[in-house]
């Protein structure tokens, strides 16, 4: 599964952990959140599908195409069919 920071923009395999430490009713809690390897951020997308042509990953919120197969296509591929190329 792949990754994509919401902030940056940078794709990647694996989320770095950034580790909070929290005080809930005077006990201390550690949470372990992921985070943007670049960057920092805690706004990751999360893989959805992989497109069925260029192999490249389909994420949450981006557009794509849907086959009556169940084949699903990323938007620069819909629009290179869409071109004839």
């Amino acid at each position: 599964m792949k990754y994509r920071c919401y902030e940056c923009g940078k794709t990647f395999e694996e989320p770095a952990r950034d580790y909070v430490i929290s005080d809930y009713w005077g006990v201390p809690k550690t949470d372990i959140v992921k985070v943007c390897p670049l960057c920092g951020s805690r706004d990751l997308l999360t893989q959805k599908y992989t497109c069925v042509l260029c192999k490249e990953p389909i994420f949450e919120g981006d557009i794509y195409y849907e086959a009556c197969d169940g084949e699903r296509y990323c938007e620069d591929c819909i629009k290179k069919k869409e071109a004839g190329d």
